[in-house]
């Protein structure tokens, strides 16, 4: 019983990320509008808040 194979699992991957961290790190490159406003929401979101009562 054979199985097909294909790239479908095949992750693109920062060969010197990969060496530094020990870990497997998926690079991808997106350039929408919608991806830079992603972005700058998560890094200028601040701190995880809740409130008490």
């Amino acid at each position: 019983m054979s199985h097909p194979v294909g790239n479908e699992f095949v992750v693109p991957y920062n060969p010197y990320l990969l060496l530094k961290y020990d870990a497997h790190i998926n690079v991808e490159v997106c350039f929408t509008v919608k991806s830079v406003m992603y972005l700058y929401k998560y890094v200028y979101k601040g701190h995880d808040a809740a409130i008490v009562e």
